[in-house]
């Protein structure tokens, strides 16, 4: 193993350890980060407190630098739902929850500066242990990205935003950004900034939240698979459908019910099964047990960690990805991380988002208009009778697919962050 010469700490909410696709994202790269001369620490809720699951991460106990200082309350959900089923522990743990949220909200408690005590509190010891080149700050809104700022701010360091989704609105595909002033305040103090979206860094440039010489993408990536089973023999006659994570109301799925039931109402075509592996919000679940046939066909199953989803997905026929129509710059990891299974992709979206153009290029799946069910139906098709030729893109494509690798993320993100620590003013 390369000897590491700088290292960097990054505040965040999903530590490695986390189940949280923020968490995966820059697990996968840590293995290969050394190499290029970085060692990453981390600095954030305990997954043992804060996390439904624990994952494991290389050196975590080297270079993970965990905070307990969680909301009673939260702590109480954490519990509650670790617990599969009913059980009087569960209920007791339910109680506590709600005993808890009461007397924070009567105290007025601050869950989050409470949380940020501890987080700078284990960012000073780590700071005093370790010779930190970069401070970074990864944010799925503002408030960590702050507290970030502040501490590179005080200690004089070097500071690096990490913008994983837009903090403001999106619509009709503009962004509006919040807290303008307060964003470019930060931006600017920064050396750079990293986005996970093409279309997200050119809002942020265009809205003049940050320079184009200190912007940079950097998609995410498919992790190391050793043990890459497929399926086997197809059934012919029927396609399995495998959704994993969250799906929210904010990432509708009516056009895409609607279009499934159409498919399956033609004789000739083959029979879809669908699987759902996590929450799914409560109106979807009614619309599909309105749903006669998809409701026999339709399975919405409790979330799973990491590495059992990949272990699913082995076995699944066409891996689905759902895209709220707002979120038009949105990537989700789920794309990336299905790439090491050789299968078709069925992506869900709006136009225009940065992963319509992947899909072509990678000829791995069909790209579908969100808003269309028509578009669905015929990616539905395509599907079914070219299912053969997105399974052999993954060979005749590996170089372009391999882009997406976790090892070759990782040497992206050395590039930016020797470009950022050897960056004296940008003036």
């Amino acid at each position: 193993m390369a000897v590491s010469t700088k290292k960097a700490l990054i505040f965040m909410m999903q530590p490695p350890g986390s189940s949280g696709a923020q968490a995966h994202k820059l697990s996968k790269i840590l293995p290969f980060m050394e190499k290029h001369g970085w060692e990453l620490h981390f600095v954030g809720p305990d997954p043992a407190v804060a996390s439904l699951y624990q994952e494991p991460v290389l050196r975590g106990d080297e270079l993970c630098h965990y905070s307990s200082k969680i909301a009673p309350s939260f702590y109480f959900s954490i519990k509650r739902n670790r617990i599969k089923g009913w059980s009087p522990i569960k209920f007791f743990y339910g109680i506590c929850q709600a005993v808890s949220l009461i007397l924070e909200k009567l105290f007025r408690f601050d869950a989050y500066k409470y949380l940020e005590k501890g987080m700078i509190k284990e960012a000073a010891k780590a700071f005093s242990q370790n010779d930190f080149q970069l401070i970074a700050g990864y944010h799925p809104d503002i408030k960590v990205l702050k507290t970030a700022y502040k501490f590179a701010r005080l200690r004089q360091k070097d500071f690096l935003a990490l913008v994983m989704d837009p903090y403001g609105g999106r619509n009709d595909g503009r962004f509006y950004p919040s807290e303008p002033e307060k964003q470019r305040e930060i931006l600017n103090y920064s050396k750079g900034a990293v986005f996970m979206s093409s279309l997200t860094r050119d809002w942020y440039v265009e809205q003049k939240l940050v320079g184009t010489n200190k912007a940079s993408v950097i998609y995410d990536c498919f992790p190391d698979m050793p043990d890459k089973k497929d399926a086997g023999v197809r059934d012919f006659k029927k396609i399995n459908l495998t959704h994993f994570g969250t799906l929210a109301s904010w990432r509708p799925i009516d056009s895409m019910l609607q279009a499934f039931e159409t498919f399956r109402s033609k004789p000739d075509n083959p029979r879809l099964e669908l699987d759902f592996y996590g929450y799914v919000y409560p109106e979807a679940v009614r619309k599909i047990r309105n749903f006669a046939s998809l409701s026999q066909a339709t399975h919405v199953h409790k979330e799973v960690t990491h590495s059992q989803s990949h272990q699913i997905a082995g076995s699944s026929d066409v891996l689905i990805v759902v895209i709220g129509p707002r979120h038009t710059d949105n990537c989700p990891s789920k794309f990336f991380e299905y790439l090491c299974h050789p299968k078709p992709i069925l992506v869900i979206g709006p136009k225009g988002n940065p992963i319509e153009g992947m899909v072509a290029t990678l000829g791995i799946g069909v790209y579908s208009d969100i808003t269309r069910p028509d578009d669905i139906v015929a990616g539905l098709v395509s599907i079914a009778e070219n299912y053969d030729s997105f399974k052999t893109a993954y060979t005749k494509n590996k170089d372009l697919i391999q882009e997406y690798s976790a090892e070759r993320t990782a040497s992206r993100w050395a590039q930016v962050l020797d470009k950022v620590e050897g960056v004296k003013s940008w003036n």
